[in-house]
């Protein structure tokens, strides 16, 4: 899926991971990060969330995709498993059991 939006960028480690040739889904339960205070990034995460699902007109956000001017990207796994322990989203996960969208 291509996108066209303006995504915000974070300094530090990235919330939105350019997806190199090694890039593969991974099934949601190995999603190990542990529930946290909203912080920064998080907030940059969230607000993206928002600008993707504006873009798309969907509330099923995809965890890979293609940014216009940039190729292959995925959501930061890390933030994705912050997002669902404070409730905010949920995997979608299809029959092969890997991640494949928020909701």
């Amino acid at each position: 899926m291509l996108l066209r939006v303006d995504l915000e960028e974070w300094r530090g480690s990235p919330v939105i991971r350019d997806a190199n040739s090694r890039y593969e889904r991974k099934p949601a339960r190995l999603f190990t990060d542990a529930p946290s205070r909203l912080k920064p990034r998080q907030a940059v995460f969230y607000r993206n969330l928002i600008r993707i699902a504006e873009a798309i007109q969907s509330s099923a956000i995809p965890v890979d995709f293609e940014l216009e001017g940039r190729g292959a990207v995925y959501l930061d796994r890390g933030c994705i498993k912050i997002a669902e322990h404070a409730g905010s989203t949920r995997f979608r996960t299809p029959r092969a059991g890997l991640s494949k969208s928020l909701l």
